[in-house]
């Protein structure tokens, strides 16, 4: 009798810990189901990007972080004419291509900012930010200024003029490999930025707008030169 009310006992134990099992791979997948729809939801689909609701997001978090940041709009020149000549499909590869480019350069972890990468091949300073699609051809790109910058200039402005060179070196370098490699019409970019401080604090409309006009001015500019040259 003893024996028997044993097996019985060792058969629910097993039945129990089958069931628990069970539970705990359909909880376990629900999580990565909420997770996947999480990304879903907040990265562009073409080039895997943040989207523009959860870029516009991440500089409400920065502020609300209180350190300097700043934001950069970068426009593709000449995206236009690569869909007009070679299509759209090709177009899409240029995006998902541009896209790889500001990776390389801002990664991003966690549920915040918490990207970084080296100046160059030194390692005396970081750089710290988020890489979004806008829309259409326009990326946006929110940096962090905090003054952990290596031994260079801890000053927002002179961090912000140091990244803007940076920035600038690797897609002009990207566009130069481009059109040595692939047969497109010839692109250039656009950049414009503006600054969050304490000293400043815009709100992220304001600083939205201050950064999109002068990327507006800086395509202009790249105008005026090409009619001049």
């Amino acid at each position: 009798m003893t024996g028997a009310l044993g097996a019985v006992a060792v058969s629910q134990h097993r039945s129990y810990r089958k069931r628990e099992q069970a539970y705990l791979s359909r909880i376990s997948l629900l999580e990565q189901q909420n997770k996947e729809l999480a990304h879903r939801a907040s990265h562009d689909e073409l080039t895997g990007l943040l989207n523009k609701p959860a870029w516009k997001e991440e500089i409400k978090e920065k502020i609300r972080l209180g350190k300097a940041f700043g934001i950069f709009f970068i426009d593709i020149e000449g995206f236009k004419k690569v869909n007009d000549e070679c299509g759209h499909e090709v177009g899409d590869v240029l995006l998902q291509m541009c896209s790889q480019v500001l990776s390389s350069i801002f990664r991003r972890e966690g549920d915040i900012v918490t990207h970084e990468r080296l100046f160059g091949k030194e390692k005396d300073g970081q750089l710290e930010g988020s890489a979004g699609r806008y829309g259409g051809d326009e990326f946006g790109v929110i940096v962090s200024l905090s003054g952990e910058n290596g031994d260079r200039t801890k000053d927002p402005e002179g961090q912000m003029k140091n990244t803007l060179g940076y920035v600038t070196s690797i897609l002009d370098e990207f566009s130069d490999e481009l059109l040595s490699t692939i047969s497109i019409p010839k692109i250039g970019f656009s950049i414009g930025s503006a600054i969050w401080s304490p000293e400043d604090p815009l709100d992220p409309s304001a600083l939205v707008h201050k950064a999109d006009e002068a990327m507006y001015r800086n395509k202009e500019a790249h105008k005026a030169e090409q009619l001049i040259t």
